[in-house]
């Protein structure tokens, strides 16, 4: 009986997780006009941006181009843009809680 409790707690601390802290996942659009080459360097500036908040990333998916499901109106300057195609992405990590509202500030 001894050894059975024994596997149950080495089993439930190997499927504890490393980090204490909160996962979140945040997904994001890349407008279609960025070139491919580029797509890289936004996705290295968000990158940036979890690692200055101690963030540990615990996967991600680059973005890939993709058929909207409705076309998402955008106003920039004095131009306003329809796209019905955008790169998305996504990026899963672990950080403090107090630290989202300068993520969402940047990102936004």
């Amino acid at each position: 009986m001894a050894e059975m409790s024994q596997a149950v707690e080495a089993s439930t601390q190997a499927n504890a997780p490393k980090d204490p802290r909160p996962v979140y996942e945040v997904g994001f659009h890349v407008v279609p006009t960025v070139s491919e080459e580029t797509i890289g360097a936004v996705v290295e500036k968000i990158r940036s941006e979890l690692s200055r908040g101690n963030a540990e990333i615990l996967s991600e998916q680059m973005p890939q181009k993709i058929t909207l499901a409705y076309v998402i109106e955008r106003s920039d300057s004095s131009k306003h843009e329809k796209y019905a195609e955008a790169y998305f992405g996504w990026i899963k990590f672990a950080t403090e809680k107090e630290y989202i509202p300068a993520l969402e500030g940047m990102l936004r």
